[in-house]
């Protein structure tokens, strides 16, 4: 078929259109474009080989209309291919792209054609949304870019126009597209990115267009185009073209543009695929490919500013340096992707101790330590998930030589990674572990597994009492865990309070304890935990991990509010001596209380309180009032006294 005779100036758009086996969705796709309201257009179809009734459809919908081509490709080209042929035979003044398997809404095509004509500017971007069986999904609606026209902007005025890469929602003049030599690279996905990132880095003027002009099928199956995210080859090919992006990008040289880039590379796009292959746990990758992708990524890594990076979550941050560093091996033993099990999902066992386990174990701890060493919570992580648990687990029915024989794998893990251990976990429960492990000590480890792996309970509070619910599985049923008391620890102060011998029997159990007096009336917050002591030895292990009623979230017991000031615990480091009074002031100068300093010492014009009281918070009967020993407050008001004297007279205002 031909185009309208009336000769190819008269052509208004070109229509580019890739098929490849969308025979379900092409006749409503091609009906969509051929409604549009455009004096003269052309619809270039170029089918990459379908082997579907593709090509019968859309000899249906043609019939007599001189406006649709329909072009056959060479065997199996690709969607790149397809669409550069496209572009190679439009002679309209402007061009659009559309996939075949989508819909384009009345009136959308000319509201951009109108749009550019008007302002003159290089290319149009209009709104867009997904849609699926029962769902019609915005991308858009959070970057405000459509709320409102808009004309003759560029990337510097607007970096946003970085998000939503996609062809399908933008138009251009014919003329920018050829004089900017933009052509779509043979990549197996993502092969729009490149060419759009350099449209609107090139771009001279672009018109925003507030209007939906594009409708996107998100329909499954490997056959759609955009479906192959998690394959190697996919990730591959989308990295290496992000890193040509990149390269446009900082090409710039306008720090906010880059930084608006690298936002959607690192939290959007870059993470949901990096993510998204390494849930697939390939581990039969192409080691050639890999290094691939190690390459792309450290390139990419390597353009981003150092804040950005740390921005990253844990998981992100891990999985990129790994991956970017060829570690696929170590990214898959990432608690993130390792595949396993909840603790709490799985079932109470008694195993032996895997000495194979625990050296993998330190090796996945020190080959972290070295590729992410800004990471420390890792380390924890993997002590807890491949240490702790499961010989807490084991010990319980460990042989005495068994358990000395960790000696020296203990001595090596606190030497190497005590610190982060130590900064990311519960260390007062974890302790005993290292501690006891070290000196070779098989009884009160026993304790040490039995309690971790086998006691749980509900704990609330009731007035002044605490009310205990519990669970004592079977693992190391035959430890002896009758001397168990409870401890309460203040979380501020460190102080602890030694509560009764709690009755631990295998199975359920509720017991009712009364609140100690400090603990009782006492400023929170405190945390629970069961103390066992065997000789010298002594095992602490946190009995209530979630934030259960009557406490707050971080753990610590908060006690009902009492009407009078209640005294802070004494610890070694509190002192309630009174703290000398200050020299005030001169009364009647006028203005608010300052202080006089002699050689950078303040002195308060007025004597500091001891108490310092919360406003109330919703009842006047529930405020706190909570004294502080005088020599903790006085550095409170002295900082006060250095800011009012810095004001000046503003201080009185």
């Amino acid at each position: 078929m031909t185009i309208a005779e009336t000769g190819t100036d008269a052509v208004e758009l070109s229509v580019v259109v890739p098929v490849h086996n969308v025979g379900p969705w092409i006749e409503q796709c091609l009906t969509s474009i051929l409604d549009q309201d455009v004096s003269s257009m052309e619809v270039i179809v170029v089918d990459d080989h379908s082997t579907d009734d593709t090509v019968e459809r859309i000899l249906a919908v043609a019939g007599d209309d001189p406006r649709l081509r329909l072009i056959t490709a060479p065997p199996r080209r690709g969607g790149a291919h397809a669409r550069n042929r496209g572009v190679d035979l439009a002679v309209g003044e402007f061009l659009v792209f559309a996939d075949g398997d989508d819909l384009v809404p009345r009136g959308a095509y000319r509201r951009m054609v109108t749009a550019l004509r008007e302002s003159g500017d290089d290319m149009a971007v209009g709104d867009f949304l997904k849609f699926r069986s029962g769902a019609t999904v915005s991308h858009t609606k959070r970057s405000k870019l459509f709320v409102r026209p808009r004309s003759h902007v560029t990337i510097v005025d607007l970096p946003a126009l970085l998000r939503n890469r996609a062809i399908w929602h933008k138009m251009f003049r014919l003329r920018f597209w050829l004089d900017t030599g933009i052509t779509f690279p043979q990549a197996a996905r993502s092969n729009d990115i490149v060419p759009m990132t350099r449209a609107v880095t090139e771009a001279r003027g672009i018109t925003i267009v507030p209007h939906v002009v594009y409708l996107y099928r998100d329909r499954p199956g490997t056959q759609s185009m955009t479906r192959r995210a998690t394959l190697l080859t996919g990730v591959l090919s989308y990295f290496e073209q992000e890193l040509e992006c990149a390269r446009l990008v900082v090409a710039t040289r306008h720090l906010h543009v880059i930084q608006e880039y690298f936002d959607v590379f690192l939290f959007a796009d870059g993470w949901v695929h990096l993510r998204g292959y390494l849930q697939t746990h390939d581990v039969d990758a192409d080691p050639d490919d890999l290094e691939r992708l190690a390459a792309a990524l450290r390139g990419l890594l390597s353009l981003a500013t150092r804040q950005q990076l740390d921005r990253l979550g844990d998981s992100a941050r891990r999985s990129f340096l790994l991956m970017a560093n060829g570690r696929l091996d170590l990214a898959l033993r990432l608690p993130d992707f390792s595949g396993r099990a909840p603790v709490s999902d799985q079932p109470d066992r008694s195993d032996r101790i895997d000495r194979a386990a625990l050296a993998g174990a330190l090796d996945l701890s020190n080959e972290m330590y070295m590729r992410v060493p800004d990471d420390t919570e890792i380390i924890a992580r993997i002590f807890l998930d491949q240490v702790a648990r499961p010989l807490a687990r084991a010990l319980p029915t460990a042989a005495d030589d068994e358990v000395v024989e960790l000696g020296d794998f203990f001595r090596r893990l606190g030497r190497r990674h005590g610190r982060p251990i130590r900064q990311h976990t519960d260390w007062r429960s974890v302790e005993p572990l290292l501690r006891l492990g070290t000196k070779g000590r098989p009884a009160p480890l026993r304790v040490w597994g039995a309690l971790v792996s086998s006691v749980r309970a509900d704990v609330s509070v009731d007035g002044a009492d605490l009310v205990i619910d519990s669970v004592r599985g079977p693992v190391g049923d035959a430890v002896d865990l009758s001397g168990t008391r409870l401890l309460f620890v203040h979380t501020t102060t460190g102080a602890q309070v030694e509560g009764p011998v709690l009755d631990l029997p295998v199975g359920s159990a509720r017991t009712t304890v009364a609140l100690p007096d400090e603990v009782a009336s006492g400023p929170g917050p405190w945390r629970l935990y069961l103390s066992a002591r065997l000789g010298d030895d002594h095992v602490h292990h946190r009995l209530a991990r979630e934030a259960l009623p009557g406490e707050r979230p971080n753990g610590g017991f908060v006690p009902t509010p009492v009407p009078t000031p209640v005294a802070l615990p004494q610890t070694a480091g509190a002192t309630t001596s009174p703290s000398p009074s200050p020299t005030p002031s001169p009364a009647g100068t006028g203005r608010s209380p300052e202080v006089d300093g002699v050689d950078g010492e303040a002195t308060l014009d007025e004597t500091p309180p001891t108490e310092l009281t919360a406003l109330t918070p919703a009842t006047p009967d529930e405020a706190w009032t909570i004294v502080v020993p005088p020599a903790a407050v006085r550095p409170v008001h002295e900082a006060l006294a250095r800011v009012r004297r810095r004001l000046g007279p503003r201080a009185g205002r």
